[in-house]
């Protein structure tokens, strides 16, 4: 599927670009038996990745939901109408009325994420700060609750949201949409959040990636968001250039 594709390549290019996190994801494979290495004294492969492995790469799974963050696939955001009057933020939206949600300027608003434009994957695990994600504590976290008052309280969320980040992040739930929220979410957010652990790791635990600046990567990270294309799904024209080298 395109938005499985596009999440994949948005992933990968964060790994490439931010410097430690592609030799974390290795240690955690290596740790796990899964990293494919050149070695002259060994020519034992890594063995295969199996599903209860995905269970026990939590970095990786952070740099999923990092990369998901900055680069939402579904960029443009989804549309909903208000089936009664509501009050947000003082502004009333009356019946009827089409709202629309942008996702990516969302996931990078400045009210809920702290250094909200960083890549940051620290910032989805628990022992390195948990509450890094999201803005916390005192007014900032009362700021960014209020800006927002569609928003489902955690203890009042439903069972489709359980693909938000754990409670410790302490994050306004409706911060963080990857997969939209709600009853008419998307169904296949569970399976695809599997395919994309999946398709980074063996592609990890196989391959070194660099971003490539010659050609249509010319101009570097900044050229590359001048080519930035948002309809139904968010993509760069021309395509998303990495370079790939065997372990």
């Amino acid at each position: 599927m395109d938005t499985t594709a596009h999440a994949l390549s948005f992933a990968l290019l964060c790994v490439a670009t931010t410097p430690g996190v592609q030799g974390r994801v290795a240690e955690e494979l290596r740790s796990l038996g899964l990293l494919v290495e050149a070695s002259s004294d060994s020519s034992a492969p890594a063995r295969p990745l199996e599903y209860s492995d995905l269970s026990k790469i939590p970095y990786l799974t952070a740099v999923i939901k990092e990369s998901m963050r900055l680069w939402p696939v579904g960029g443009a955001g989804v549309g909903r109408v208000a089936d009664r009057d509501v009050d947000v933020g003082g502004f009333l939206v009356k019946k009827g009325t089409e709202v629309a949600i942008p996702m990516f300027c969302l996931h990078r608003a400045p009210w809920a994420w702290t250094d909200a434009e960083k890549f940051d994957p620290g910032r989805w695990l628990e022992e390195e700060g948990g509450g890094g994600g999201g803005k916390e504590g005192g007014k900032a976290a009362a700021d960014a609750t209020a800006t927002v008052t569609l928003t489902t309280s955690p203890s009042k969320a439903s069972p489709s949201s359980s693909h938000l980040p754990p409670q410790p992040l302490r994050l306004n739930p409706a911060a963080y949409l990857p997969f939209s929220s709600g009853p008419r979410d998307c169904l296949g957010r569970r399976f695809g959040m599997m395919e994309l652990g999946t398709m980074l790791a063996t592609l990890c635990s196989r391959f070194e990636f660099e971003f490539d600046e010659s050609g249509l990567n010319e101009g570097g990270l900044a050229g590359l968001e001048a080519r930035e294309v948002s309809k139904f799904t968010l993509s760069f024209d021309g395509g998303l250039w990495l370079r790939a080298t065997p372990r």
